[in-house]
């Protein structure tokens, strides 16, 4: 496969370099007001340093060019050249020697971006001309006719955004279930299905860059170091980003290898949780590269031990729930020539939990499981990417290997009555799960300029997925005999052709059509045996399924400040198989379980708009949403204290988000997201067992999130610099655990506070996490195989203070 895809990318190389030649007419002037002009009238992105830009003077250039030539000639002997980082935008980087030694190394001056509108007074409108390639072209964020966020990385580090899960607080669509680190599932705009993973796939596809992270299996909770952005697009994504992304989609994007400059940082810090529990973090990031401007090396590895703060009492442990989070990325880049690139991605990360962070509820008692719980999640990805520019367009194909190994202790005590002679004493049940697939995506872009932007792609995915499955007993502690084992394979191939037309309609309408047509096959083979009774089960099964998820917008132009849309897509997830637990598993249509579980689909319909004012200082996004959920997967199905995937009902529900970014001034930037959201179950399937009117779990009606933050200049200690103040909040309001019967969930609310002084070198800052020490409960059950007998509540982490220093040199 990925013999093939680099093949495919051979081919069109013979054919590249032709780009459309545009009429350019730009003086010899100040360089960096050169640039604009030129960005104004190639329709191109350029970003540069500040660093000497202003002090150089363009050559004139008059004529018809391609793009790429046109900067050549405008950088001729200013001691500057440009090289193209995506479709349609490049990066001015300078060919001069820098006169720095090693020990005089800096930090990297920030980046400028020259897109059209100029509103070079806001650092908001900057991010808003950025290019991003969510849409799997290159297109600027303000012109996107989707429901999208974007948070960059300055956001990330302002905040401390290190984890997945610390994006609620970013964007107010989007949540996670709170299960513990490793174990959480995303959803967004309410699409939930339940707070545990199993054999449905996430609702939510994860991406990190082009490379999709998970299949049926939690968040792997990447640390969000050295990450360029975090993109989030709600509703279903089928005709860009493959079947499982009904909900929505978080991608990923991680910093590229910088081939013009060496750099190196390093940070620490050190927090204090509740009053007594301490952590600590160390991370570096180093880039080298090792042949200027074409080839080089970028290295991210860190360490992270985030300390617990429920005590296992049972066992007379102090703070059991720890965890140890480490890993590292290593990334090479290959400028083979100007119109193509090769990249490398190896990833490993590690996630260690002592135990789970939930309290069983008695009346008025609060009291822990008999035994630890504890969960590994360990995940390893190695990637390869090329991008060239050809007669036909940009062509960028990525191959990817990916392995991931979950496995998780639960509390199986006072189960299985059926099978143990004793169900109350203390025993485990283990889940280990092993994930390997393999990855090739291509697609060709149309080239910048054409009059019917198009791309169109294939995508090949084939893995599997092993369970085991151990029911123990014996000696306590130790559990030397197995009572029950499951061993199970899932050997999956996914097929995918896709592609998208945007299609002028005027002077300021644009249709943009799109679809995926997809087929899959499931292979399964599964053993169950219960020794002690003498029983053994054998299945083997095959699923295969075709089918089209198509996608359309209708954008309107209506100002060169306001842009609306409107939209319909369908986003699907492929059935599956149960199996094991030596439950009746009936045929489709009668009691569930069933021995196999229908597929889901999802239609979404928006009705959206974004507003930028003149001055790029304010911002407003809105859509209206309506979703139509048929059939809804979840792994919340237990039958004789096993858990089974079943198909719960209809669900319709209507809500509506809005985003806002206002600059009043050069100081303060405040976001503001909302969500209102009316989901419910509409039909219940009369056989899974399920209330009428239901709630989706953990769905809320309404949700929430704010940021302030101060900068200004400063000197401290004859040390001049930023002083950065930054206050955020959260706020959830009620949902339920469960489909069914299950405990609500009360509103949730948390504050986090930041200060930080920084400058070219140094940053220093302090944080305090939970503000007000909030103990709200949050969406998560835990065990799921006690879901139907223990009262499970999960807390909130305590208030967290902790100092964070950090280094860098350039």
């Amino acid at each position: 496969m990925g013999i093939a895809a680099a093949s495919l990318a051979a081919a069109f190389v013979q054919s590249a370099h032709a780009e459309e030649l545009i009429a350019v007419d730009v003086p010899a002037m100040r360089l960096d007001t050169a640039l604009f002009q030129l960005a104004e009238q190639t329709d191109i992105s350029i970003s540069f340093a500040s660093d000497g830009i202003r002090d150089a003077t363009s050559s004139a250039i008059k004529g018809h060019f391609a793009p790429g030539e046109a900067l050549d000639r405008a950088l001729a002997g200013t001691g500057f050249a440009a090289i193209r980082v995506a479709p349609g935008a490049w990066k001015i980087i300078s060919t001069a020697p820098t006169g720095i030694r090693p020990h005089d190394w800096r930090a990297p001056r920030p980046i400028q971006l020259v897109a059209k509108p100029n509103t070079s007074g806001s650092t908001l409108s900057d991010e808003l001309e950025k290019v991003v390639v969510i849409s799997k072209r290159a297109e600027s964020l303000a012109q996107i006719a989707r429901s999208v966020s974007v948070i960059s990385a300055d956001h990330l580090r302002t905040f401390d955004v290190d984890s997945t899960p610390d994006l609620t607080g970013e964007v107010g669509t989007i949540q996670f279930s709170n299960v513990g680190s490793g174990r959480n599932k995303p959803y967004i705009r309410g699409i939930s299905d339940g707070a545990l993973a199993g054999r449905a796939q996430s609702t939510t596809g994860l991406y990190f860059g082009d490379v999709r992270l998970t299949y049926a299996a939690p968040d792997p909770d990447l640390r969000l170091i050295d990450i360029e952005s975090v993109s989030i697009l709600s509703g279903p994504q089928g005709a860009l980003y493959g079947a499982g992304s009904i909900g929505g989609i978080v991608r990923m994007q991680p910093t590229p290898v910088d081939l013009g400059a060496a750099s190196f940082e390093t940070g620490a810090a050190i927090d204090l949780t509740g009053d007594r529990s301490i952590g600590s973090d160390f991370d570096l990031i180093a880039n080298l590269p090792v042949v200027r401007d074409k080839f080089g090396l970028r290295f991210v590895a860190y360490d992270q031990v985030i300390s617990g703060w429920i005590d296992h009492e049972n066992l007379g442990i102090d703070d059991a729930n720890s965890s140890h989070r480490f890993g590292g990325r290593l990334s090479a880049g290959w400028q083979l020539d100007a119109g193509t690139l090769i990249s490398l991605q190896a990833v490993s990360q590690d996630i260690d939990v002592d135990d789970s962070q939930y309290l069983i509820h008695d009346g008025g008692d609060a009291f822990r499981p008999s035994i630890l719980e504890p969960h590994d999640n360990d995940f390893k990805l190695v990637s390869a990417n090329i991008e060239t520019q050809t007669g036909l367009g940009v062509l960028t194909s990525t191959t990817s290997l990916l392995s991931h190994r979950i496995y998780s202790r639960y509390d199986a005590t006072g189960l299985f009555v059926d099978l143990l002679p004793d169900a109350t004493s203390p025993r485990p049940i283990d889940e280990d799960d092993k994930l390997f697939y393999i990855t090739n995506e291509s697609r060709m872009s149309s080239s910048s300029g054409a009059r019917v932007p198009w791309f169109a792609g294939v995508f090949l995915s084939q893995g599997h997925t092993d369970r085991d499955v151990y029911l123990r007993d014996g000696t306590a502690g130790i559990w030397q005999d197995i009572a029950y084992e499951e061993d199970r394979r899932d050997k999956i191939t996914e097929y995918a052709v896709f592609g998208e037309a945007i299609w002028n309609l005027g002077e300021r309408f644009t249709l943009t059509t799109g679809a995926r047509a997809f087929a899959y096959d499931i292979k399964v083979k599964a053993l169950s045996d219960f020794p002690e009774g003498g029983i053994e089960q054998v299945f083997s099964g095959n699923l295969s399924r075709t089918g089209l998820a198509p996608d359309v917008r209708l954008k309107w132009q209506a100002t060169p400040q306001l842009m609306t849309y409107l939209s319909a897509a369908e986003g699907y997830r492929s059935p599956g198989f149960n199996t094991g637990g030596f439950a009746d598993l009936s045929p489709a249509g009668q009691t569930q379980p069933n021995r196999i579980f229908n597929g889901d689909e999802l239609w979404t319909y928006e009705l959206g708009a974004r507003y930028v004012a003149p001055d790029g200082r304010l911002t407003l996004a809105a859509t209206l949403f309506q979703n139509e959920w048929k059939d809804i997967q979840t792994d919340e199905l237990l039958v004789n204290d096993f858990v089974f995937t079943g198909n719960a009902g209809n669900s319709s529900g209507y809500g509506a988000e809005f985003h806002v970014t206002f600059e009043p001034n050069e100081h303060w930037t405040l976001h503001a997201n909302g969500m209102l959201n009316e989901p419910e179950v509409i039909r219940p399937n009369p056989n899974f067992p399920i209330d009428d009117n239901a709630a989706l779990p953990g769905a809320t009606e309404w949700s929430g999130s704010f940021s302030a933050t101060h900068r200004t200049r400063a000197e401290i200690f004859e040390h001049t610099g930023d002083f950065v103040l930054a206050l955020s909040g959260e706020f959830t309001g009620q949902s339920s655990l469960l489909f069914g019967a299950g405990t609500e969930i009360a509103p949730q609310s948390i504050l986090d506070l930041r200060a930080s002084f920084e400058t070219d070198a140094w940053r220093i800052g302090v944080y305090a996490e939970n503000l007000l020490n909030s103990s709200d409960p949050t969406f998560s059950n835990g065990n799921p195989y006690q879901t139907r007998h223990w009262n499970m509540v999960t807390p909130l982490r305590p208030r967290t203070i902790g100092l964070r220093v950090s280094k860098s040199f350039r």
